[in-house]
């Protein structure tokens, strides 16, 4: 059985937090810890001082664009984490190092971070994932990973800094990092299961990518500039565009799984830059928000239907999501 406990603090100071994080986070046979902070803390004094209380964890660290906490709810200037215990687990990490450039040339680390707890092709578990949200390199770290160590499924997400586009990072054991992903492989006979929930759905109305400024910016949709069609669905001039991001982001849709490609901006020549790599010729749609608490029900019933007995979930939030649910 794996034990999970949760905790946070609300101290500005960084070294204080950590300490009253920590406490939080206590417990007997401590094989690995989280936390995810906002840059108005030290991430240097965090990932050091967490880890210094448990040595003998893999302790991982993000900044965060905001946290889901029990209690509070949604929340973006909190220090929060948790930790996993018991005998049924076994916890490996790595650093993925310079992944802009050389994400790929990391594999022989990844495979070696799964020898280090002897998991194979037959092991239970699955990996956790975090990378530096500005590297603007998920896909190269998702190659480098599903490469490396084929057929695991893998969770996780970018950290974030609240929308600044500043600076985001990522630590283990100490050492924080930037251009950089953090991999753990969670080795457990427990059961568990992943999901992807999305608040967002199609709206059947599909365009083609006809040309593009870079790896993520779309230029053209079906051969006209991407903000005036994005402006002529949504009925809204390209100002407002902004501002309708959150309820109307764009989608690539494979089967019955929507892959959002989060819109950030509009160019002065009319593009949109988007979170994901965009590729000629691929087809996507404008889509639309769902309603969120019934997409929660739904997916608290196939929990309960997977899992009778849950005793905790790991989440990740994207950006559009946590900033929809604030609104």
């Amino acid at each position: 059985m794996i034990q999970m406990k949760q905790s946070y603090s609300t101290l500005s100071g960084s070294s204080q937090a950590a300490k009253q994080l920590v406490e939080g986070l206590r417990q007997e046979d401590v094989k690995f810890v989280m936390f995810y902070a906002p840059n108005s803390y030290d991430h240097k004094i965090l990932a050091k001082e967490i880890k210094e209380e448990f040595k003998d964890a893999v302790v991982i660290g993000s900044s965060s664009g905001g946290q889901l906490i029990p209690g509070f709810g949604y929340d973006e200037g909190k220090l929060a984490g948790y930790s996993l215990a018991g005998a049924d687990l076994e916890v490996s990490g790595t650093l993925i190092r310079d992944i802009q450039t050389k994400a790929m040339m990391n594999k022989s680390t990844i495979q070696e971070t799964a020898k280090k707890i002897n998991f194979n092709e037959d092991s239970k578990g699955f990996g956790l994932l975090i990378i530096d949200g500005l590297s603007f390199s998920e896909e190269k770290v998702l190659m480098a990973v599903s490469s490396a160590l084929p057929n695991i499924p893998v969770i996780g997400g970018s950290a974030s800094d609240c929308w600044e586009f500043k600076a985001t990072y990522v630590s283990l054991n100490g050492e924080v990092s930037t251009n950089a992903a953090v991999f753990a492989l969670i080795k457990t006979s427990a059961p568990f299961m992943y999901y992807k929930e999305n608040i967002y759905g199609s709206t059947n109305k599909e365009f083609k990518i006809t040309d593009i400024d870079g790896p993520r910016c779309i230029l053209k949709l079906n051969g006209k500039p991407a903000s005036e069609v994005y402006a002529e669905v949504l009925g809204c001039n390209i100002e407002e565009l902004p501002r309708k991001f959150m309820s109307n982001p764009i989608g690539r849709i494979f089967g019955e799984e929507i892959w959002i490609l989060t819109p950030t901006e509009v160019t002065k020549d009319g593009g949109i830059v988007v979170f994901g790599n965009v590729i000629p010729n691929t087809a996507v749609q404008i889509l639309k928000s769902l309603n969120p608490i019934e997409v929660a029900e739904d997916t608290a019933n196939e929990i309960k239907q997977t899992l009778h007995d849950t005793q905790f979930i790991i989440g990740f939030n994207c950006m559009m999501r946590h900033r929809q649910f604030l609104d």
